[in-house]
């Protein structure tokens, strides 16, 4: 049944709700939550895990495309997250990525993707330029990004809600 449906007879009755990879394919996001939240308990616990919408492999790998419209109705990340606080009675108390990669991982995935669209698109002068431009910067990234322990590759976020009444 809809949780529309299920929260008509169970108002209320829930310490824990939990959607995991779900909320992409809701078309009416609004009803879903608010339903959610009248399932749970005051100051119950809403988690909501949805695929990473800003996933280090989108500009280097080809199957990216799998997670837009029709196959996903919405797109999330953290800021999304961020922001449904203002319209639901919650507060976001904590998220995680399931998926990160770490620095040497993230310089393959960099080189191979430069590397792949310099060979493969040399006929395109306009790719040549960025290409060229892109593998000068390249050094400058490194030293930048060596800072972070890890990147998010791909995968899950997972968010963990308190409904604030």
């Amino acid at each position: 049944e809809s949780i529309e449906d299920h929260t008509l007879k169970f108002k209320g009755q829930y310490d824990i709700v939990c959607a995991f990879q779900v909320l992409e394919h809701i078309p009416n996001v609004n009803s879903f939550i608010e339903s959610c939240l009248k399932c749970l308990k005051p100051y119950g616990i809403l988690i909501l895990a949805v695929p990473n919408n800003e996933p280090f492999y989108a500009g280097y790998h080809n199957y990216a495309i799998s997670n837009v419209p029709p196959h996903h109705m919405g797109l999330w990340n953290l800021d999304t997250f961020k922001k449904i606080q203002t319209i639901f009675n919650i507060k976001l108390e904590d998220y995680k990525y399931d998926l990160k990669i770490s620095f040497p991982y993230y310089l393959f995935f960099k080189s191979k993707y430069l590397l792949r669209k310099f060979i493969f698109n040399s006929g395109n002068l306009s790719t040549i330029i960025s290409s060229i431009f892109a593998l000068f910067l390249f050094p400058f990234e490194i030293v930048n990004l060596s800072k972070l322990k890890e990147k998010v590759l791909f995968g899950t976020i997972i968010t963990i809600f308190k409904k604030n009444n």
